[in-house]
């Protein structure tokens, strides 16, 4: 039975018209005039709840300090006996930062000596970092030596200032001398403080003054803190939409704002104006101000701690924005809302429900799509009883999409599709230089055949020679670079490449063999090179076209070993670079030293003969039998390594290697090398 598909766009209109006129009718038919509002009431608790949080801040603020001050007094009175000198800050230092760094409220902790001016400050900078600050006593001129150290988090400490001309004496500033006037812990009015590094903050200082038995000033002990981080709690609390909090300072017989959670000043100016002094332990106040037309509700209550800075907590929000009470009549309106609106809402829901289904099924293929997991899917996008146009479209649509990309995995490298795709970025030219494993396989005897079979033949031969090789090189993580003919270029790279790499050279030998034997074609075979090193990988070209392609040295040493092949008449050959990261998992035999055409320097080349755990005694018994007479060759035994190869030779008369070995061995029998013979071998075929 065929069903009409809607439009997404007819099907979300009539769910939410169904909604509204549903949820209308229904309000209509309430009792929604009897709304009652007690704006007044709930405005004094979402206030006075505001002001308990900000409160509860502040004393916790003051608590801090006061810990911070008795920890740190008592880790001063351990030296105060002997008398305090600018020796001992290097251990008060480290007092002070284990005091400082268990507080992150803290943002400096410092001592002054009343006797020579000397202090030592920890300071919290904006990252975190603690830093070490000593000052040596002052001059006359209170000029001293200071020193500062970045306490890194293994404990050790870097040195970052030995200035000699700072000037600064912690007796001469208003932290200093308010507690001296107080004769005891107290908090200062807020005042600027000077930094180095931040240039001049404005904070408020926890002094404490400390005296000896004969009631004589000894030093003062202060914990600052910044109006910065004050400042910035303010702003993170809201009462409503506007609405924020703000600190004042009774000063005298003037009052100041000093820190706020909005940057206002007129409102600000107009509620400092309006603010009554208490006494501490007052109930909380509320008035009301008008700012150009806009009413507002601002509350305040002095601090209530004893010995508390003479600050006041306030709070100002919007009238309009506070909610009101509503009575039963409310309630009984939201009932009625509610259940109309859930008639509508039911039928949006199960639409919803529905094309989410349809959605959430094309949105996983999309992702199978990212991963290029390009599996087709029938009937994507399709509903049983229902289909909708644009889901259907969208569903087509990607299912285009992954058959392009299928197409496209043919011509570029899967790994380079999955990255540009990953990314979301164009292609464009560009590379890095990394460590890989190059593998040449070339179709030995290819075109003899290809002179012998019609042109459609010869294709499909070597299509499927590609297909082997390239298959198995995917299997073992590779990356086929291109193909030249009935040559296949690929290359490895990442975790274990010239294993992985070793691996798929075995595999593709193994699986020409099926080939060879499918075709009934004897001569045909495979050679392939492979060798490890550095190279250049990424996209080369231009606008028009692209390649994703190895470029080096690396690239054209790996060509050269495959055509090597020929000369010893091996099928794998490998160079110890590559021999050096299989960690011996595979049997290979030494063939020489051999410097290839195009590079001066020496390569020593393997033959791979098979994996470690599968190799036939055979195999192994050739491999050793082929390294001792290569060994007795290197040290000018040529005698010796004729008559072991003659003896690997009577059990493998066809092994390619060791002939290759006997006919070098024989001539320099007759016509011995110069005395400063190294045994390397120049190439002179590519």
């Amino acid at each position: 039975m065929a069903f009409r598909a809607f439009s997404l766009r007819t099907t979300i209109t009539a769910a939410t018209l169904t909604t509204l006129t549903v949820t209308l009718l229904v309000v209509l038919v309430s009792t929604y005039h009897q709304w009652r509002l007690t704006s007044e009431e709930l405005s004094q608790q979402v206030i006075a709840r505001t002001s308990q949080v900000i409160e509860r801040r502040m004393s916790r603020l003051l608590s801090t300090a006061q810990s911070a001050s008795t920890l740190a007094q008592s880790f001063v009175a351990r030296h105060e006996a002997k008398g305090l000198d600018f020796a001992d800050f290097e251990s008060i230092g480290e007092d002070f930062y284990s005091v400082t760094a268990a507080l992150p409220e803290v943002s400096y902790l410092t001592l002054g000596v009343e006797s020579t001016g000397a202090y030592c400050q920890l300071q919290r900078l904006d990252d975190g970092t603690l830093r070490i600050q000593h000052c040596a006593p002052p001059d006359k001129n209170a000029i001293t030596h200071r020193f500062e150290w970045l306490h890194r988090p293994d404990g050790s400490r870097q040195k970052v200032t030995d200035d000699t001309r700072w000037k600064y004496d912690p007796r001469l500033r208003p932290y200093y001398k308010t507690a001296v006037r107080a004769q005891k812990a107290t908090w200062t009015e807020t005042y600027t403080f000077v930094d180095s590094k931040r240039g001049d903050i404005v904070g408020v200082t926890y002094a404490a003054p400390r005296y000896d038995p004969q009631k004589k000033l000894i030093c003062v002990v202060s914990v600052d803190f910044t109006l910065e981080d004050i400042t910035r709690f303010l702003r993170s609390v809201r009462l409503s939409e506007t609405g924020f909090g703000f600190i004042v300072e009774e000063k005298g017989s003037a009052s100041q704002v000093i820190a706020s959670g909005s940057e206002s000043p007129e409102v600000l100016k107009a509620a400092l104006s309006r603010i009554t002094r208490q006494r501490p332990g007052e109930a909380l106040k509320t008035a009301q101000i008008t700012v150009r037309g806009a009413d507002y509700l601002i509350s305040w209550r002095r601090l209530a701690e004893p010995n508390a800075p003479n600050w006041v907590v306030c709070t100002l929000t919007p009238e309009k924005e506070l909610m009101g009470n509503v009575d039963a009549s409310l309630r009984t309106t939201i009932w009625l809302v509610a259940i109309g609106g859930l008639i509508g809402v039911g039928a949006s829901v199960w639409l919803a429900w529905f094309i989410a289904g349809r959605l959430r099924r094309i949105t996983g293929e999309m992702e199978k799509t990212r991963r290029l997991q390009l599996e087709p899917e029938t009937a994507l996008g399709k509903g049983r009883f229902l289909n909708v146009s644009e889901v259907l479209q969208l569903g087509e649509g990607l299912e285009r999409l992954k058959a392009s990309l299928r197409s496209f995995e043919r011509f570029v490298p899967t790994e380079y599709v999955r990255e540009l795709i990953t990314s979301g970025k164009e292609a464009e030219p560009g590379g890095m230089r990394t460590e890989l494993t190059v593998f040449f396989a070339d179709l030995a005897g290819f075109t003899t055949i290809a002179e012998s079979k019609a042109p459609e033949e010869a294709v499909a031969i070597l299509s499927e020679f590609l297909e082997l090789v390239s298959r198995e090189i995917a299997v073992m993580g590779g990356i086929v670079d291109k193909y030249n003919g009935d040559e296949v270029m690929a290359f490895f790279h990442g975790k274990d490449h010239a294993t992985r790499a070793c691996r798929a050279a075995l595999r593709s030998q193994a699986a020409m063999t099926g080939l060879r034997r499918r075709l009934k074609s004897e001569s045909l075979s495979m050679r392939i090179g492979l060798h490890t090193g550095e190279a250049i990988l990424g996209v080369v070209g231009c606008a028009v076209r692209y390649n994703y392609t190895i470029l080096g040295d690396t690239v054209n040493t790996g060509k050269r070993l495959e055509g090597q092949n020929k000369a010893y008449k091996t099928k794998i050959m490998l160079s110890e670079a590559t021999l050096n990261q299989t960690e011996d998992s595979f049997l290979t035999r030494s063939l020489d030293f051999l410097t290839v055409i195009g590079k001066t320097e020496a390569l020593r080349v393997f033959e791979l003969m098979d994996s470690r755990e599968g190799a036939e005694p055979a195999k192994q018994a050739l491999a050793t039998q082929t390294e001792q007479a290569l060994v007795a060759y290197l040290q000018r035994d040529f005698a010796q390594a004729q008559r072991l190869c003659e003896a690997t030779l009577a059990a493998h008369p066809d092994d390619g290697p060791t002939a290759v070995l006997l006919a070098r061995a024989r001539a320099f029998e007759k016509d011995p090398p110069p005395l400063d013979w190294n045994g390397v071998w120049q190439a002179t075929e590519k």
